[in-house]
């Protein structure tokens, strides 16, 4: 927090306002600063999105209207977070590929342990991890999946964004795709996923 007052404004015209704004401003705000100098009252900050700093602006209006002091902004909104995603490539000469955008690490490295548990292929980790990443619920979902299609199906894929979830690969069996099929199904249940099943026998 950064409060500068260098003017010698009489204290009972501005503070009570000046404290109502820093109420909004202050716990919203990354790196959130209020300064009062040269007839200035200069608010900074990043803030999470385009209404909130609307909303700023328009305190600040609503609480200095009538004061000899002139309103600057250095706000600015921080950017919207990137989707999460997870792909997993089909294996080619003893080597996956695993891609994706995460925010969490441990999130990560769960997926990547379970992989590397299921097989003697390599793993290459091409997963991004991204504070300013939407959340993956489905990574635990995942968890249940991946050991079951990893150990049946040859050339088994998976990608994963948004609701859609895709999976590929071929099984001895009609009733193992269909095994397979029932666990997607419980982990990655309708109307919040879509499933495309491409399992063929």
């Amino acid at each position: 927090v950064q409060v500068e007052v260098r003017d010698r404004v009489e204290p009972a015209i501005w503070l009570p306002r000046l404290l109502e704004v820093a109420g909004e401003l202050m716990p919203n705000a990354d790196g959130g600063s209020i300064e009062l100098r040269g007839g200035k009252l200069l608010l900074g900050g990043e803030l999470p999105d385009k209404p909130a700093e609307q909303e700023i602006i328009k305190l600040a209006g609503e609480q200095f209207a009538g004061v000899d002091l002139k309103l600057e902004y250095s706000l600015t909104v921080a950017p919207p977070p990137e989707p999460a995603y997870f792909k997993l490539s089909p294996p080619r000469d003893g080597e996956i590929t695993v891609a994706g955008r995460l925010a969490d690490l441990a999130a990560a490295q769960e997926l990547l342990a379970v992989l590397r548990i299921g097989g003697d292929w390599i793993v290459n980790d091409e997963i991004e991890v991204a504070e300013n990443t939407v959340a993956a619920p489905w990574v635990e979902g995942l968890t249940y999946l991946l050991p079951s299609l990893m150990s049946e199906a040859l050339d088994a894929g998976v990608t994963l964004e948004g609701g859609r979830l895709e999976l590929v690969g071929q099984l001895e069996s009609a009733e193992m795709a269909e095994a397979i099929g029932e666990v997607a199904q419980q982990n990655f249940p309708a109307p919040e996923f879509v499933i495309e099943n491409r399992l063929i026998v």
